[in-house]
């Protein structure tokens, strides 16, 4: 089966400081049990009745609270049936990944055991993060835990049934229950690194991000260098994309 993808830029994000350009983005895979969400945004009532944490959040990275950025908002300008989106896969469940759960109570949502557990209690050094009223009366979930097999190298948990092939991989660090999601076809791969490793781990010029390396295993893990090695051998392969794609900004 193609790959056949569409990313969508669900809250733009510019801040006075640091001066940086980012996206909050989610991607729409076609698969063999219909759509497929990775990441969910922002959800409507988000911006339309934002909490105090959406409301500040947002406004100290400047993302508009424009409900036309929502995911499903997008997909209906776009032609496209929000009711063909029939699995949502979460890489976290921080408000500006799960917040669009909300808009899609159909969808089966596939996530780690151990992020639904500390979103719902809060824990983790940024558990501040988690707004569980906005997901919680969802009642179509499917919990993941042990990891079955690997992936390049990485423990992976395979998602069954599923055409293409997609895996999670577990990557605490940023949150509790962090995964990575690798999709494809067994020759070409798309990893969605989601917060594990925006992309200092590789070379894009003047404008790239460089935290400090203290900073990224603090609110990322210890990933980077692990994605830089997978970056050098694999790249030809595996196309690599993050939750925000940070950059400088002028």
């Amino acid at each position: 089966m193609s790959l056949n993808y569409t990313i969508f830029n669900c809250g733009p994000i510019r801040p006075i400081y640091p001066k940086i350009l980012a996206g909050t983005y989610c991607l729409l895979l076609e698969t063999n049990q219909g759509g497929l969400l990775i990441d969910s945004g922002y959800g409507i009532n988000d911006f339309k009745h934002p909490d105090w944490k959406t409301a500040f959040f947002t406004g100290y990275i400047r993302t508009p609270k424009n409900p036309d950025l929502c995911v499903i908002n997008q997909l209906q300008s776009g032609g496209i049936d929000p009711h063909s989106v029939k699995h949502i896969i979460l890489t976290h469940m921080h408000l500006d990944h799960a917040g669009g759960v909300a808009d899609f109570p159909w969808a089966t949502v596939h996530v780690h055991l151990d992020e639904y557990e500390a979103a719902t209690q809060h824990r983790g050094r940024l558990g501040i993060g988690y707004l569980p009223k906005r997901w919680q009366p969802h009642t179509l979930w499917h919990f993941y835990n042990q990891p079955d097999t690997s992936w390049f190298g990485f423990d992976a948990i395979s998602l069954p049934g599923f055409e293409p092939q997609i895996f999670l991989i577990p990557t605490p660090g940023h949150t509790q229950g962090h995964c990575m999601v690798a999709f494809g076809d067994g020759n070409k791969w798309v990893l969605q690194t989601g917060s594990a490793g925006y992309p200092s781990f590789r070379e894009t010029g003047n404008r790239s991000i460089q935290p400090p390396s203290w900073f990224q295993r603090w609110a990322m893990g210890p990933y980077l260098s692990p994605l830089k090695n997978l970056y050098r051998d694999f790249g030809s392969q595996i196309t690599f994309l993050s939750g925000h794609e940070f950059e400088k900004r002028k």
